[in-house]
């Protein structure tokens, strides 16, 4: 069932740039694993950023609203598409009826006719020079730490890729000395169209008369076999979880020399237990003592610049923010970093003794009201 990214942001198909990165950031929080621990919630996690990965695009945005989910499959060519979309419509609605209908006999018919057997055949009855085509895009995932989809990194990959095949040399035909008739035309390298009274190269074999080569037994025709391959793939700072990363010329090989196709890597982030990220900006959980969230204090907190000195006002609470300014992800858009926000633990002694149990009894008697006086269902 194809999936609509505009439903899964919940936001409109006329909706700004600002407006779905609006949703997706609070999508991505509502869902994201390590506040959301229900069932599927990981899941629809990766599909919102899916649908972001699309809709956040201005280029990617305007493919999908005119081909739809088709935009992303592999080796999709939009110009085929718009192609073929014309001559459908062209041949199956264009005038009505068969395209020998007119009012002058085959004269009222043949223009269109004859523009269509010119793209497939070639001028004067034989087969155009097939045109290079590029190989098929190929896919594969890997899934990184946190940090090294921040820092950026260069990582190992072991995938299944396509190389050319040895047997046939890439061409995807079998070798063979001698080839029979073609089995369309019996041999003649014409067929004849409109009850008989036009005759054209056949299309099966261009007009030889021959038939095609078998194709290659050991790659199925297809020029290439895959092989397992260990990949250096680089991975640029500030990609997101579900990002792509595109290697040139890693794809299945191209067709009547034809560029060869791209190797599209996915990318999967493993959660890091004290931080995470949410659009461009960075939560850190920072554990504090019971003291220092009462008296306050200077501490070291780490960033991805380096350790600073952060003040941790008197009077803290678990779970109070403190924001660092241009100290969180960088965008893989470019431009300006986000914050890094860092989130206050305020953790209690492990090891309690006598005069930790009275300090304890001392601190209850400081509190102004019941801590759970609004605390309602």
């Amino acid at each position: 069932m194809a999936r609509d990214y505009y439903q899964i942001l919940g936001v409109s198909r006329s909706a700004s740039e600002q407006e779905i990165k609006k949703a997706y950031k609070q999508m991505a929080r509502k869902y994201h694993p390590d506040l959301n621990k229900d069932s599927g919630a990981e899941e629809r996690f990766k599909e919102v950023n899916s649908a972001f990965e699309v809709l956040g695009n201005p280029e990617k945005r305007k493919m999908y609203d005119e081909f739809g989910e088709d935009a992303e499959r592999m080796g999709f060519d939009p110009e085929k598409a718009r192609q073929y979309r014309s001559w459908s419509s062209h041949v199956g609605g264009g005038s009505g009826g068969s395209p020998f209908s007119g009012g002058g006999g085959f004269g009222g018919g043949l223009g269109g006719l004859g523009d269509i057997f010119g793209q497939f055949f070639g001028g004067g009855g034989a087969r155009r020079a097939q045109r290079p085509q590029a190989g098929a895009d190929v896919s594969s995932e890997i899934t990184i730490d946190l940090l090294d989809s921040l820092r950026g990194a260069e990582i190992d990959l072991n995938a299944n890729l396509p190389k050319t095949c040895t047997a046939c040399s890439g061409s995807g035909k079998a070798h063979q000395t001698t080839r029979g008739p073609c089995n369309q035309c019996g041999g003649s390298g014409t067929m004849s169209i409109g009850g008989g009274q036009i005759k054209i190269a056949c299309p099966a074999c261009g007009g030889s008369g021959q038939a095609e080569a078998l194709a290659c037994s050991a790659c199925g025709g297809r020029g290439a076999t895959y092989q397992p391959t260990r990949l250096k793939v680089r991975i640029p700072a500030g990609v997101t979880d579900g990002g792509k990363i595109r290697l040139g010329g890693r794809g299945e090989p191209g067709i009547h020399g034809g560029p060869p196709g791209d190797l599209i890597i996915t990318v999967h982030l493993r959660p890091h237990p004290y931080l995470r990220r949410e659009g461009d900006d960075l939560h850190l959980t920072l554990p504090i003592t019971v003291a220092e969230a009462i008296l306050g204090a200077t501490v070291e907190v780490p960033t991805l610049d380096g350790a600073i000195n952060l003040k941790i006002p008197p009077g803290s609470q678990t779970g109070q923010q403190l924001r660092l300014r241009g100290k969180g992800a960088p965008s893989p858009r470019g431009g300006s970093r986000g914050n890094l926000y860092v989130e206050l633990a305020v953790v209690v002694p492990d090891q309690i003794d006598d005069a930790t149990r009275e300090a304890a009894r001392r601190l209850a008697d400081s509190y102004g009201q019941e801590v759970r006086a609004k605390l309602t269902l």
